[in-house]
């Protein structure tokens, strides 16, 4: 057997001259174990907040606690108003936090002025209507932060319309932060655009989204 062995082995020169090199030291295995449960709950929790960061979701706010506890089936969502600083903001992180741990899809968070201004921008050639509208139209779902802060032109009044209606047609939820009850926000919004388009957009958002009064307490000047 060990002629046998003999023959059919090459040297390590042998190889050499077919221009293959192999380490003359021995290899030693060593066989990992399953990772503790420990450190699966910190990668989990490092993936959930980088899922959070490509939401769109502020720095300050993605340890926002998860919030699973409202109906997100449907299109159903929810409208969180108060004062500035009772914390709706940290309340829609929470929703979004809660949302991604449940594995439903993509969401995204913007600010109202950013989306306006993003909507802006599809008029001088840097984005298209289209893509805007699908990529907030159509994400699993979808955060407005502070709608109402800003009085959008009839233009863009317009397409953020069209961004809720493709929402409201594909039954997809839609969470909104503001200061302002339904009255105000037609009134905010419809300030430079018109009334009635800003009437259908509060129509379909109190229509479909389920009013939370975060209160008249601000947390900020309060700490």
């Amino acid at each position: 057997m060990e002629e046998i062995y003999a023959a059919n082995t090459m040297t390590y020169e042998e190889l050499a001259s077919y221009g293959i090199f192999v380490s003359a030291s021995p290899v030693h295995w060593v066989e990992l174990g399953p990772e503790s449960d420990e450190v699966m709950e910190e990668r989990k929790e490092r993936q959930l907040l980088q899922r959070m960061r490509d939401a769109g979701v502020p720095e300050r706010f993605i340890d926002a606690e998860p919030d699973t506890s409202h109906d997100l089936t449907r299109g159903n969502g929810v409208i969180l108003f108060g004062k500035q600083g009772s914390g709706k903001t940290t309340r829609a992180a929470g929703i979004i936090k809660g949302w991604l741990m449940s594995n439903n899809g993509k969401a995204r968070f913007v600010t109202s002025a950013d989306l306006l201004t993003e909507i802006g921008a599809t008029y001088s050639g840097e984005a298209t209507e289209l893509s805007v509208i699908n990529k907030y139209g159509r994400c699993g779902l979808l955060v407005i932060d502070d709608l109402g802060k800003e009085n959008p032109t009839d233009q863009t009044l317009t397409k953020l319309w069209q961004v809720i209606d493709t929402r409201y047609g594909a039954l997809l939820p839609t969470v909104i932060t503001t200061q302002h009850d339904l009255a105000e926000l037609v009134r905010e919004l419809g300030r430079k655009g018109r009334v009635e388009t800003a009437k259908a957009i509060a129509s379909r958002l109190y229509e479909t989204c389920k009013p939370v009064n975060t209160g008249n307490v601000d947390y900020r000047r309060k700490n």
